[in-house]
């Protein structure tokens, strides 16, 4: 069964991008354009990873990451962070948060794709 992977960002070449980059590889990507129809989609159907963009319309990635925590349902999906600002501060909270990772955009999608298969535990 394929693994799915739920993409939060509010900017739709990004969600085409990785919807065809990552449906290449055989996941399943379900896209949503903000943090509430984000969440509302991780408590529907668990996705086996989440990649979250900081910067989202409604309410920030740090938040939408803090309520997938407080849940017993997503209390323990891997979050891959991304954001289009790559500073040490960002960088930091999401070293100090329950992230498993975090990817600066514009980025490479082999490099991504390598990240997820390390934090799905698919590298062999």
């Amino acid at each position: 069964m394929a693994k799915r992977i739920l993409v939060i960002d509010d900017a739709e070449a990004t969600l085409r991008l990785l919807q065809v980059a990552l449906g290449r590889e055989g996941y399943e990507v379900v896209t949503k354009l903000d943090g509430e129809s984000g969440l509302a989609s991780s408590f529907e159907h668990t996705p086996d990873l989440i990649i979250l963009d900081i910067a989202l319309p409604d309410i920030d990635g740090w938040e939408v990451l803090a309520r997938l925590r407080d849940n017993e349902q997503t209390a323990d999906v891997p979050v891959m962070m991304m954001s289009a600002h790559d500073s040490d501060d960002i960088r930091g909270r999401t070293n100090l948060t329950d992230a498993s990772d975090f990817v600066a955009k514009p980025f490479a999608p082999e490099h991504l794709r390598r990240r997820i298969r390390r934090i799905l535990d698919l590298d062999s």
